[in-house]
């Protein structure tokens, strides 16, 4: 298995298949904080080979500078078999009114059966006076 796509972007659906994706960031500015973000999601496609049919366990894990986790999101099964279209899965993470508490690094991590599939930075930073 692989991680085709791991984003983070304004929004996105999935529909009849396909993953719409709008807006794709890694860096977000804010003028003061703590800032609470509105909404914005965490995109995932993975694809998985012939011996991986079955079940699965999926988790988002938001991991803070130190390497700390301070969120996930899990997503219990996903279920992979080889009939069209099913040896992908795709899933879109909404995530509302996320609050920032100072300008930091995260890192976004998706982890497929407890192994590390892929990891993102996400960079929170705070407008600076011109000087």
């Amino acid at each position: 298995m692989h991680a085709e796509i791991f984003t983070v972007c304004d929004a996105a659906t999935v529909q009849q298949g396909k993953l719409n994706i709008l807006g794709s960031f890694d860096t977000l500015t804010f003028g003061s904080f703590p800032y609470r973000y509105p909404a914005f999601c965490i995109v995932a496609k993975v694809r998985f080979s012939i011996d991986e049919i079955g079940s699965h366990t999926v988790e988002v894990r938001w991991m803070d500078a130190d390497g700390e986790i301070v969120d996930r999101y899990p997503v219990a099964e996903c279920e992979v078999d080889f009939t069209p279209g099913r040896d992908i899965w795709q899933h879109v993470f909404h995530l509302s009114e996320k609050e920032f508490y100072a300008p930091t690094e995260y890192q976004l991590q998706i982890v497929v059966d407890a192994t590390l599939l892929a990891s993102i930075p996400l960079y929170i930073k705070g407008n600076k006076p011109e000087e």
